[in-house]
């Protein structure tokens, strides 16, 4: 797989979970990430891959980068990915998402 890159707008509709330190900051699960990572793939190459950005929950803070492996549904064979957070505004937020490397 070539090196892909994607940007695509999304809002988090719901409020998954927050802390509070001094100033508060949203938080949202890595598969909700990983789901809509895999809206941006399926829209940029027409077909949709399994993404896995882990389990533990995301800081919606600007310039997060969240390591990510994407899944070839036609091949099973498994890539680097990487997701970041762009305009974040308390729950609203941007993504930008790339293929990578061959996992071997």
């Amino acid at each position: 797989m070539t090196s892909l890159a994607a940007t695509a707008a999304l809002a988090l509709g719901a409020l998954t979970g927050c802390t509070f330190s001094g100033s508060l900051t949203y938080t949202v699960p890595a598969s909700t990430i990983a789901t809509q990572a895999e809206d941006v793939f399926e829209q940029t190459v027409g077909s949709r891959p399994s993404v896995d950005c882990g389990v533990e929950d995301v800081e919606l803070v600007e310039g997060q980068h969240l390591d990510c492996v994407l899944t070839d549904p036609a091949t099973g064979l498994r890539y680097e990915a990487t997701v970041d957070l762009t305009e974040v505004d308390g729950t609203e937020y941007k993504i930008t998402v790339e293929g990578g490397d061959l996992i071997e």
